[in-house]
């Protein structure tokens, strides 16, 4: 099924901002946000984990010299089918746990299958996370 012309743009326009936002780090295999100096945003933006996939795979090639795995896969369902795409982290590829809120439509799953980002989140919910370290396995706390 092809994408409208409105749909092809609002996903441009969603990579463009995630691209803002994140960043890949291979050296310690994260995808985090970027930190921003000086003034922070009344208001952070949120972005979808399916934007997320398509920011990293346009922008893999500039990691294509290296032995890096790609860091997310999914089960390629047609949204027909009524069921959410189903995302998860591969290769030892990590998401803070602080950042973990940033992101709204999973699934996203971690390699142990732990629930990272839920289909869906209630309203905004980034609130305050306990600082400490990327988020690897367990449960989250949010």
């Amino acid at each position: 099924m092809a994408l409208t012309l409105a749909e092809q743009k609002q996903a441009s326009d969603g990579v463009q901002m995630f691209g803002a936002d994140w960043e890949l780090r291979p050296a310690t295999r994260e995808i985090a946000r970027k930190n921003k100096s000086g003034l922070l945003p009344i208001w952070p933006r949120q972005h979808k984990v399916p934007i997320m996939y398509l920011w990293i795979k346009i922008n893999w090639s500039q990691f294509s010299n290296s032995n890096l795995p790609f860091p997310l896969d999914h089960d390629n369902l047609p949204k027909a089918s009524g069921q959410p795409v189903l995302y998860a982290l591969l290769g030892g590829w990590t998401l803070p746990k602080g950042d973990l809120p940033y992101l709204t439509d999973g699934p996203l799953y971690g390699e142990s299958w732990d629930l990272l980002v839920p289909e869906k989140r209630e309203g905004w919910q980034v609130g305050r996370v306990s600082k400490g370290g990327d988020y690897k396995g367990g449960k989250s706390s949010i």
